[in-house]
């Protein structure tokens, strides 16, 4: 559960990590992309961008729930631009669950300018949609919201403004109102603003917030949280709301996921006895002398399979909130009275469950923040991030290597790696390494190889799609019951960018790294948790089901080869590239193929050689090893 003690320590943690170590900004947000898709899809069915006429007052928007076009809630449209990033990871102690993220990358998470230099300029617009505003100064209308810079995210520098911009229907025109200059912060500040001008004072009024950064993607952070504008309004003035702060992770003890073959070998095993959240009052009275505790209550937490009720709890106790203070909430899984595990029997292969959290005060401004979800999967992989990074990870130095602990709870075989990488916007190019899994020593760092995959080699341009990428083994490779870990081994100077999900902790005691300086293993002092999933053996992977597919029966003979290797790619019918590698990642031979196709290696030296077969647009990928008489 992210805490304040954790946020204390992620917030010191950066200043902290070793020298090859680096904690690096995103380039690209793979998770904005995904979501934008389904949105767009969404919007081309519905054909509906925006409001059709004025909202009435009040206008408020926690981010809560999705009041974007095209969201799936029917929820009315309160904004007409999709550039920002609705999300509950990238901000530290938001009032109320849910903000909205400025940066430097588009509504698909790509930079607005792969060549731009290193300077402010306007990036994301959130635009409210019409606002009937007809009413007279002195009704005390007032805008407010609250902000953040960095957070979790990439400090904006002093350049790199968040400003909010009014629309006067009179004149036709928009006028600066505010600004606030690059810094990073830990808290939210809120603002207050009162409307009195006439120019704003009639129907069609409209807001806007820009944010200025440089448009290399997802750097120079701002939040925005809890927009509020209405009439009879005063500076200062009570806001009864009490809201969650951040979504629950897991109901299991540790990992966020796990195979589900091997959770259902012991499920009590594997469950938390309670799950944590935590809670923060908004109330502040005029004065800012906060005052006035609020009682939580109906504290309920729910549990569904394919949207069958499976378990539910609520909670008799009713504990007190002190204004403008934070509360951690225990509720109880498997302990009494709830006694709850994830029913082993729904399905043989995998299994996703639905978790919710709610509970209640009186009174309560809005009462959507009062309720978190989260979905429970079990597919074929251990995890302990949330699919999400916020930064990257990388080790510097030919030969560096990089390793994630694990506890394998059955004897099992282990496939491949699923390995979450960061677009490299410094330098583009092939980086490569060889995913690598190890024993777990006597000292609790990694120790003897158990094997080590072919040559990988990550090309790193412009639109390229990255995030989860799964590299097979040769074939299966069997895992006793206990310990390993699993990671890289690099062969280049540059660091690879993994993908490193900020706002939780499990590289303490898990995180290891080896550079050649050192000459052993270290354990990592980087905040956050590495994204490396061992995936084992299962009919049903996840997600990347589907990907691996077209691979699945290619194959190349005669192994060894003399003067030519043949490869066929089997069901695949495409065309498709074939690029044959020496072992120390050089491309030494490249050829389109459509078919069974012949490739000549009469030049080749004699020697261990790695054919990859990959789609045109570098998509789905597989490898083969092969020697060359």
């Amino acid at each position: 559960m992210k805490n304040l003690a954790l946020i204390f320590f992620l917030l010191i943690a950066s200043t902290v990590v070793a020298q090859q170590e680096v904690i690096s900004n995103l380039t690209y947000n793979r998770v904005q992309e995904a979501e934008m898709v389904k949105r767009a899809e969404r919007l081309r069915r519905s054909n509906d961008m925006g409001a059709r006429q004025s909202l009435e007052l009040p206008f408020i928007d926690d981010f809560s729930t999705d009041k974007f076009p095209g969201n799936e809630d029917g929820q009315p449209i309160h904004w007409l631009d999709l550039k920002t990033y609705r999300n509950n990871t990238f901000a530290i102690n938001p009032p109320t669950i849910g903000v909205v993220t400025f940066d430097g990358a588009d509504e698909y998470g790509y930079p607005y300018d792969w060549d731009a230099g290193n300077a402010g300029v306007p990036c994301d617009t959130l635009t409210s949609a019409p606002i009937n505003l007809d009413y007279d100064a002195d009704d005390d209308i007032w805008l407010s919201f609250f902000f953040q810079g960095a957070g979790f995210g990439e400090r904006p520098e002093p350049q790199d403004s968040l400003f909010l911009e009014f629309y006067s229907p009179l004149f036709d025109q928009w006028f600066w109102v505010w600004s606030n200059r690059g810094e990073d912060m830990d808290t939210f500040e809120k603002v207050y603003l009162p409307i009195t001008q006439e120019k704003y004072l009639m129907d069609g009024f409209q807001f806007r917030f820009i944010n200025y950064a440089t448009p290399l993607g997802a750097l120079d952070h701002w939040h925005v949280d809890y927009v509020h504008l209405d009439r009879n309004r005063e500076q200062g003035e009570v806001i009864d709301d009490v809201a969650f702060v951040y979504p629950i992770r897991t109901l299991l003890q540790e990992y966020s996921s796990m195979p589900w073959k091997h959770y259902v070998q012991n499920p009590a095993s594997f469950m938390a006895s309670s799950v944590e959240s935590l809670i923060f009052s908004n109330n502040e009275p005029p004065g800012g002398a906060a005052t006035g505790n609020r009682t939580v209550e109906n504290r309920t937490i729910r549990v569904f399979h394919e949207g069958n009720l499976q378990a539910e709890n609520i909670s008799l106790d009713e504990p007190p909130i002190g204004p403008q203070s934070f509360l951690t909430l225990t509720e109880p899984v498997n302990s009494s009275p709830m006694d709850y595990v994830y029913d082993a029997g729904v399905d043989d292969v995998y299994a996703i469950f639905d978790v919710e959290l709610t509970f209640s005060v009186s009174p309560d401004f809005i009462q959507t923040n009062n309720r978190t979800k989260m979905q429970q999967v079990f597919y074929s992989h251990y995890a302990y991030d949330d699919g999400s990074p916020e930064r990257a990870y990388e080790v510097t130095l030919v030969g560096s290597r990089t390793a994630m602990r694990y506890v394998n709870t059955m004897p099992d075989s282990l496939i491949g790696l699923m390995i979450w990488f960061e677009a490299i916007n410094e330098q583009p190019g092939l980086f490569s390494f060889f995913p690598t899994v190890w024993e777990a020593s006597g000292s609790g760092a990694p120790g003897e190889e158990i094997v080590q995959g072919l040559w990988e080699g990550v090309t790193f341009e412009p639109d390229t799609v990255y995030g989860w990428r799964l590299f097979r083994f040769l074939e299966p490779v069997f895992l006793p019951e206990g310990p390993f870990f699993a990671g890289t081994v690099q062969t280049i100077d540059e660091g690879l960018k993994i993908g490193l999900d900020y706002n939780s902790s499990y590289n303490q005691g898990n995180l290891y790294y080896y550079s050649n300086p050192n000459g052993m293993w270290l354990p990592s002092s980087a905040p956050g948790t590495l994204m490396v999933r061992p995936v084992f053996q299962s009919s049903n992977i996840g997600p990347l089901s589907d990907e691996l597919t077209p691979w699945e029966d290619a194959r190349i003979f005669p192994n060894p080869a003399s003067d030519v290797l043949f490869v066929d790619p089997g069901s695949y019918l495409k065309p498709a590239i074939a690029e044959v590698y020496n072992l120390t990642g050089q491309l030494v031979q490249r050829s389109s193929i459509t078919g069974q196709t012949a490739i000549d290696t009469n030049r080749l030296p004699a020697g261990m050689y790695v054919l990859r077969l990959a789609e045109q647009d570098g998509g789905v990928q597989r490898s083969f090893k092969f020697v060359k008489r």
